[in-house]
Formats: structure tokens, C-alpha cells, sequence
């Protein structure tokens, strides 16, 4: 089985996915040749549609390229699989890339699922538009096996110079607008603690103020309880952050998918966020609590919850990630199978 995965450059998520079925098929990951229709392939696998387009918004002249080479494809008897990762782009004006949503989706033969949710919502959603040949199939997200995990909490803690009794809650991943960040702010101000940490490596600020009460936020940039800051963190340095958190804030209020709550198990840290797109289903299968809505009472709730369950050591049911990695993979290879009986 060849399979095409094109990339232009490094996704992490991506290459896990490769790396989980790469021991059952030839994986070529050339980007160009998807473009250039070069070579034979069984199956291309794509993953976010605007990927392809390097991020950017097609015009009208690019999307009508696309569709020759998917047709194209078509004609060679290659398989297009689609795996969805969101309702539509976290950018400005997402609805500029649906057309280039509607195209890929109408192209594709499989689409790959992570949760119930995204298959429920995405029929409804493109209803008129797929065929009722076409697969859908769910598989989970992977447990992240590619970060370095070999410091102790204290250790972790040294490094980012944070006391030991402080309870420090972590909201890892960029904070992008008004509802994630005043979601944020409510559920740190909801931890019964006196020595208590906010920290946010991801706040993306905005161009002018900051969209939260002015008073409040000239309190937090000047308290040492709050560290807010935009950067990126090297892979290497994650596993300080993770490892310093006494729990994990996942801020999400519309969003189909998030890793956060992999990556939080990966490191064993107890998590919690809304119950919104798949995220809801992924926490309480681990076990974890969500937030029904953003009442100020249930966040508190929820927060009473996640700081009790962060007393204790063990927090995940689940296979070993190695394990977790083969069975991905494994039902990644079923589907192409499938695709080619």
C-alpha cells in the first residue's frame, strides 16, 4: 500500500499519524507530488484542506486547480482520505475557506473522524454535497509519544522559578479571543487558594486592548500571581511546563478538536475543559470533568473538581501510548484496506 502524505513542512500531529501506520504502508511525504500528480499512489491523505494552500485563503483560479488534480487522482484510482480537524480555519473570516472546505470534502472517498460529534455534525453539515459512498470512520487521537518527559515536577518548577506549595493552573496552547480569555481569567479566579499561579504561555494579544474588564486586567499586570505571555516553546521545554502545572485548563468554547487533553495525559496531569465538539467526549473518557456551560457557578464546580482530582497520582485509564500509537495506526491501515477491496 503507498500512501501520499504531502507536507511542506514539520506538523506534529501529522507525523505521529504517519508514524503510527508507516510499519503497514510505503509513506511518501513529498509535497509536490501531489501537485504534480507524480507517481502512483493507493491513497493521499490530507489533513487540514487548507494546509495545501500553505494556510492561506485560495483564490478562485487555485481552487479550480485543485480540482483538476483531485480529479485527476480520481482518474488514477487513488483514494483521497480526509482526516477533519476543525468546523472551519481558526483565522479572520473563516467563512472565506469554505469553498475550499466544500471541494476537498466532495473529493474525498474516507473522512477520518475523531470523536461521534465531528461524524454527527459533518453529515448534517455537507449533507448535499458527499456522496453516500463515502466512508466515514472514527479514530482516535493519538497520545503524543515524540515530547521529551524526563524532568520532576520539582525540577520543572525550579526551572520556571515557582514555589513549591503554589497551585498553578496551566492554559497551554494559544488563548485567542474574548470568550477563551475571559473563560480563563473566571476559572483561575475560581481556585480556593491563596498562593495560586495563572500560566499562560499562548495569550494572543490583541492589536489594541485587551477585550476584558480594564480594571481587571491592570491587576494582573500587577500581580506575581499572573504570567501571561505569548512565545513559543520549543518541544524540548514542554515538558517544564507540563510537568509544573498542578492541572491543565483546556479554554476551547467552540472548537471540534483540541491535543491538549493528549498531551496532558501524556505527562499525567488531570485536565478539564468544556463540553464542546469532541473535546467533551475525549475528557470524560478520561475520566476527567467537564464544563457544561460558562455559568460562574458550574466553572466553580468544575474547578473544585480538577483541584481535588489533582491531589491524587493516577488520574489516566488508559493503554500504554506506544500501544496507543500501533492501534491507531493499525485502524488507519484497515481503512485504506478497505478502500482498495
Amino acid at each position: 500500500m503507498k500512501v501520499l502524505v504531502p507536507l511542506y513542512k514539520k506538523a506534529l500531529f501529522v507525523d505521529l499519524v504517519i508514524q503510527s501506520y508507516a510499519p503497514f504502508c510505503s509513506v511518501d511525504t513529498n509535497f509536490n507530488n501531489f501537485w504534480l500528480n507524480k507517481r502512483n499512489y493507493d491513497i493521499i491523505h490530507l489533513h487540514w484542506p487548507e494546509y495545501l494552500f500553505k494556510w492561506e485563503v485560495p483564490s478562485d483560479l487555485e481552487l479550480l486547480l485543485l480540482k483538476r488534480v483531485l480529479n485527476e487522482w480520481h482518474q488514477k484510482g487513488t483514494k483521497i482520505v480526509v482526516t477533519r480537524h476543525n468546523y472551519l480555519p481558526h483565522r479572520p473570516n473563516p467563512e472565506r475557506f469554505v469553498p475550499l472546505y466544500n471541494l476537498v470534502y466532495a473529493s474525498a472517498h474516507a473522512v477520518v473522524h475523531m470523536g461521534q460529534h465531528s461524524e454527527l455534525e459533518y453529515l448534517k453539515r455537507y449533507k448535499e454535497l458527499i456522496s453516500k459512498k463515502q466512508l466515514q470512520v472514527q479514530i482516535p487521537h493519538p497520545i503524543f509519544t515524540n515530547y521529551s518527559n524526563n524532568v520532576s515536577e520539582y525540577e520543572a518548577r525550579r526551572h520556571l522559578n515557582i514555589k513549591k506549595n503554589t497551585v498553578v493552573m496551566l492554559v497551554f496552547g494559544e488563548v485567542r479571543n474574548a470568550a477563551e480569555k475571559n473563560l480563563v481569567l473566571t476559572a483561575f479566579e475560581a481556585i480556593n487558594h491563596k498562593d495560586k499561579l495563572l500560566l499562560v504561555p499562548g495569550w494572543k494579544f490583541s492589536e489594541g486592548k485587551e477585550p476584558i474588564n480594564r480594571l481587571k486586567w491592570f491587576k494582573i499586570q500587577h500581580s506575581k500571581s499572573y504570567r501571561i505571555f505569548y512565545e513559543y516553546i520549543e518541544e524540548d521545554r514542554v515538558q517544564h511546563y507540563l510537568m509544573a502545572a498542578n492541572f491543565v485548563f483546556l479554554p476551547r468554547v467552540d472548537t471540534l478538536n483540541s491535543g491538549l487533553p493528549f498531551l496532558a495525559a501524556t505527562f499525567n496531569k488531570p485536565i478539564i475543559g468544556m463540553d464542546k465538539g469532541n473535546i467533551g467526549e475525549v475528557l470524560k473518557e478520561f475520566g476527567m470533568p467537564v464544563i457544561e456551560n460558562t455559568q460562574l457557578i458550574t466553572i466553580q464546580l468544575g474547578i473544585d473538581k480538577i483541584i481535588d482530582l489533582s491531589k491524587h497520582k493516577n488520574f489516566y485509564q488508559r493503554k500504554d501510548s506506544l500501544e496507543m500509537l500501533n492501534y491507531i495506526g493499525k485502524l488507519h491501515n484497515s481503512l485504506f484496506q478497505r478502500l482498495h477491496i
